[in-house]
Protein backbone atom coordinates (compact mmCIF):
# COMPACT_ATOMS: atom_id res chain seq x y z
CA UNK A 1 0.00 0.00 0.00
CA UNK A 2 3.03 2.23 0.59
CA UNK A 3 4.35 1.93 -3.02
CA UNK A 4 0.64 1.90 -4.50
CA UNK A 5 0.57 5.56 -3.23
CA UNK A 6 3.82 7.07 -4.10
CA UNK A 7 2.69 6.20 -7.43
CA UNK A 8 -1.17 7.18 -7.14
CA UNK A 9 0.42 10.60 -6.32
CA UNK A 10 2.21 10.33 -10.15
CA UNK A 11 -0.91 8.82 -11.94
CA UNK A 12 -3.07 12.17 -11.59
CA UNK A 13 -0.20 13.79 -13.80
CA UNK A 14 0.10 11.18 -16.01
CA UNK A 15 -3.80 10.98 -16.56
CA UNK A 16 -3.51 14.80 -17.34
CA UNK A 17 -1.11 14.68 -19.94
CA UNK A 18 -1.38 11.25 -21.10
CA UNK A 19 -4.80 10.80 -20.52
CA UNK A 20 -6.04 7.74 -18.21
CA UNK A 21 -5.05 4.27 -20.23
CA UNK A 22 -1.31 4.90 -20.75
CA UNK A 23 -0.59 5.04 -16.65
CA UNK A 24 -3.77 2.09 -16.19
CA UNK A 25 -1.18 -0.15 -18.99
CA UNK A 26 1.36 0.78 -17.03
CA UNK A 27 0.01 -0.44 -13.43
CA UNK A 28 -1.27 -3.02 -14.96
CA UNK A 29 1.76 -4.42 -16.44
CA UNK A 30 3.96 -3.77 -12.80
CA UNK A 31 1.18 -5.59 -11.13
CA UNK A 32 1.60 -8.72 -13.43
CA UNK A 33 5.22 -8.49 -13.09
CA UNK A 34 5.47 -7.92 -9.98
CA UNK A 35 2.88 -11.11 -8.99
CA UNK A 36 5.54 -13.31 -11.52
CA UNK A 37 7.80 -12.06 -9.46
CA UNK A 38 6.65 -12.97 -6.05
CA UNK A 39 5.99 -16.46 -7.44
CA UNK A 40 9.87 -16.81 -8.08
CA UNK A 41 10.73 -15.03 -4.22
CA UNK A 42 13.58 -17.41 -2.47
CA UNK A 43 13.17 -15.21 0.40
CA UNK A 44 11.16 -13.02 2.70
CA UNK A 45 12.98 -9.95 1.55
CA UNK A 46 12.68 -10.58 -2.05
CA UNK A 47 9.24 -11.53 -1.77
CA UNK A 48 8.79 -7.88 -0.01
CA UNK A 49 10.45 -6.19 -2.80
CA UNK A 50 8.19 -8.08 -5.40
CA UNK A 51 5.08 -7.14 -3.91
CA UNK A 52 5.92 -3.39 -3.72
CA UNK A 53 6.71 -3.67 -7.83
CA UNK A 54 2.72 -4.76 -7.62
CA UNK A 55 1.70 -1.96 -5.50
CA UNK A 56 3.73 0.29 -7.44
CA UNK A 57 1.22 -1.03 -10.69
CA UNK A 58 -1.85 -1.41 -8.34
CA UNK A 59 -1.69 2.47 -7.33
CA UNK A 60 -1.07 3.23 -11.07
CA UNK A 61 -4.37 1.13 -12.15
CA UNK A 62 -6.01 2.30 -9.28
CA UNK A 63 -6.19 5.56 -9.70
CA UNK A 64 -6.34 5.84 -13.85
CA UNK A 65 -9.52 3.62 -13.13
CA UNK A 66 -10.55 6.77 -11.07
CA UNK A 67 -9.85 9.38 -13.69
CA UNK A 68 -11.35 7.55 -16.54
CA UNK A 69 -14.65 7.56 -14.28
CA UNK A 70 -14.14 11.26 -14.13
CA UNK A 71 -13.07 11.82 -17.73
CA UNK A 72 -16.07 10.32 -18.88
CA UNK A 73 -19.40 9.62 -16.41
CA UNK A 74 -21.57 12.82 -16.69
CA UNK A 75 -21.55 14.77 -13.46
CA UNK A 76 -25.07 13.62 -12.05
CA UNK A 77 -23.75 10.06 -12.40
CA UNK A 78 -20.20 9.96 -11.19
CA UNK A 79 -21.05 10.10 -6.97
CA UNK A 80 -22.63 6.75 -8.05
CA UNK A 81 -19.61 5.70 -10.45
CA UNK A 82 -17.14 6.19 -7.78
CA UNK A 83 -19.04 4.01 -5.20
CA UNK A 84 -19.13 1.35 -7.84
CA UNK A 85 -16.17 1.57 -8.50
CA UNK A 86 -14.89 1.55 -4.84
CA UNK A 87 -17.37 -1.60 -3.70
CA UNK A 88 -15.86 -3.78 -6.92
CA UNK A 89 -12.27 -2.75 -6.04
CA UNK A 90 -13.38 -3.84 -2.03
CA UNK A 91 -14.89 -7.18 -2.72
CA UNK A 92 -12.00 -8.30 -5.06
CA UNK A 93 -10.01 -7.84 -2.51
CA UNK A 94 -12.10 -9.41 -0.09
CA UNK A 95 -12.88 -12.30 -2.34
CA UNK A 96 -9.76 -12.26 -4.27
CA UNK A 97 -7.75 -12.44 -0.30
CA UNK A 98 -10.07 -16.23 0.87
CA UNK A 99 -9.56 -17.51 -2.69
CA UNK A 100 -6.24 -16.74 -2.89
CA UNK A 101 -5.13 -18.43 0.72
CA UNK A 102 -7.73 -21.63 0.10
CA UNK A 103 -5.90 -21.56 -3.24
CA UNK A 104 -2.55 -21.60 -1.95
CA UNK A 105 -3.35 -23.83 0.94
CA UNK A 106 -4.10 -26.19 -1.86
CA UNK A 107 -1.36 -25.55 -4.61
CA UNK A 108 1.27 -23.53 -2.72
CA UNK A 109 1.79 -19.92 -2.87
CA UNK A 110 3.93 -19.68 -6.02
CA UNK A 111 1.24 -20.79 -8.31
CA UNK A 112 -1.27 -18.58 -6.65
CA UNK A 113 1.03 -15.43 -7.75
CA UNK A 114 1.31 -17.39 -11.04
CA UNK A 115 -2.24 -17.40 -11.25
CA UNK A 116 -2.80 -13.54 -10.14
CA UNK A 117 -0.02 -12.35 -12.88
CA UNK A 118 -1.83 -13.94 -15.60
CA UNK A 119 -5.40 -12.90 -13.89
CA UNK A 120 -3.92 -8.87 -13.91
CA UNK A 121 -3.64 -8.95 -17.66
CA UNK A 122 -7.52 -9.82 -17.77
CA UNK A 123 -8.58 -6.75 -17.60
CA UNK A 124 -6.32 -5.15 -20.33
CA UNK A 125 -7.68 -7.36 -22.40
CA UNK A 126 -11.20 -6.49 -22.03
CA UNK A 127 -10.89 -2.77 -22.16
CA UNK A 128 -8.62 -3.64 -25.56
CA UNK A 129 -11.45 -5.39 -27.11
CA UNK A 130 -14.36 -3.58 -25.72
CA UNK A 131 -13.70 -0.27 -25.00
CA UNK A 132 -11.51 1.20 -27.92
CA UNK A 133 -13.61 4.52 -27.90
CA UNK A 134 -12.46 5.24 -24.67
CA UNK A 135 -8.59 4.91 -25.15
CA UNK A 136 -8.19 8.08 -26.67
CA UNK A 137 -6.49 11.21 -24.54
CA UNK A 138 -9.15 12.99 -22.35
CA UNK A 139 -11.06 16.22 -23.76
CA UNK A 140 -8.95 18.64 -21.67
CA UNK A 141 -8.39 21.77 -22.88
CA UNK A 142 -4.65 23.49 -21.64
CA UNK A 143 -3.10 21.84 -18.85
CA UNK A 144 -0.87 24.06 -16.66
CA UNK A 145 3.18 22.58 -16.64
CA UNK A 146 3.76 20.97 -13.40
CA UNK A 147 6.95 21.68 -11.98
CA UNK A 148 9.16 19.70 -9.56
CA UNK A 149 8.91 22.47 -7.04
CA UNK A 150 4.88 22.71 -7.41
CA UNK A 151 4.97 18.59 -6.06
CA UNK A 152 7.52 18.95 -3.89
CA UNK A 153 5.31 22.16 -1.99
CA UNK A 154 2.36 19.69 -2.02
CA UNK A 155 4.08 16.65 -0.42
CA UNK A 156 5.25 19.22 2.41
CA UNK A 157 2.13 21.16 2.66
CA UNK A 158 1.12 20.90 6.19
CA UNK A 159 -2.48 19.64 5.22
CA UNK A 160 -0.92 17.22 3.07
CA UNK A 161 1.37 15.87 5.55
CA UNK A 162 -1.45 15.72 8.27
CA UNK A 163 -3.85 14.17 5.84
CA UNK A 164 -0.95 11.17 4.65
CA UNK A 165 -0.11 10.69 8.22
CA UNK A 166 -3.10 10.96 10.32
CA UNK A 167 -5.66 9.12 7.79
CA UNK A 168 -4.41 7.84 4.23
CA UNK A 169 -1.41 6.09 6.22
CA UNK A 170 -3.52 4.57 9.00
CA UNK A 171 -6.37 3.61 7.02
CA UNK A 172 -3.95 1.60 4.57
CA UNK A 173 -2.70 -0.24 7.38
CA UNK A 174 -5.86 -1.02 8.60
CA UNK A 175 -7.09 -2.28 5.38
CA UNK A 176 -4.14 -4.26 4.55
CA UNK A 177 -5.01 -6.13 8.50
CA UNK A 178 -8.40 -6.74 7.62
CA UNK A 179 -8.27 -7.94 4.16
CA UNK A 180 -5.35 -10.46 4.97
CA UNK A 181 -6.36 -11.40 8.82
CA UNK A 182 -9.62 -11.10 9.42
CA UNK A 183 -11.22 -12.35 5.88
Amino acid sequence: MLCAMFTALLAGIMIDKKGWFLPFSAGIGLSAVGAFLSSIAHSGLQLIAYRGIAGLGYGLAWMSIQGYVFIYTQSQYRARAVSNLIAGIFSGHICGTAVGAILAERTGYSAVFMLASALCLTPLAFILLCMRPYLRRSLTTSIPQIRFKDFFHLLTDRNIVAVLTLSMIPFSICQVGLLNYAT
